[in-house]
């Protein structure tokens, strides 16, 4: 009965086969937007729990974040741009030839949110400076307490 209606169909024909490696390349821009939009919102989680808990530590662990997130977006921007190269060269049927593209918009703010991840992570990085003898204001210990004089 069902087997009337379920037939298989052909997406591509032999002709019209995408190559594999555009396809990888698809994957792996989409695989690494998943990974850079992770990595920046854990960044943003350990930026505003370092306002609030402000030792050095912490400024690290969010200075170290958003490098690997401006790196994941660089990767993004790079294998994008090599797609669409490959594309142009390779695929006719996707940039016939003697057409003119450009780059959108949002090739501009995976830009900006790289030169923002990048001042982040400097920001962070240059602020998490150990200072002698300075305790951090949330800091336990940080009330001038009596020293401990050990003697016999």
């Amino acid at each position: 009965m069902f087997s009337d209606l379920c037939t298989s169909h052909r997406i591509f024909t032999k002709a019209k086969m995408p190559h594999n490696a555009f396809i990888d390349y698809q994957r792996t821009v989409a695989s690494f937007s998943i990974i850079s939009l992770l990595v920046v919102t854990m960044g943003l989680i350990f930026s505003a729990y370092t306002f609030h808990h402000t030792r050095y530590m912490y400024k690290r662990l969010a200075a170290c974040s958003h490098l690997i997130a401006a790196g994941c977006v660089l990767i993004v921007i790079e294998v994008a741009t090599t797609m669409l190269h490959y594309a142009a060269r390779n695929l006719p049927e996707l940039h016939p030839p003697k057409t003119n593209w450009h780059y959108g918009y949002s090739f501009m703010l995976a830009w900006i949110t790289f030169i923002a991840e990048v001042t982040a992570t400097l920001a962070f990085g240059i602020c998490s400076r150990k200072r002698k003898k300075d305790k951090a204001p949330d800091d336990e210990y940080a009330i001038d307490e009596e020293p401990t004089i050990i003697g016999r």
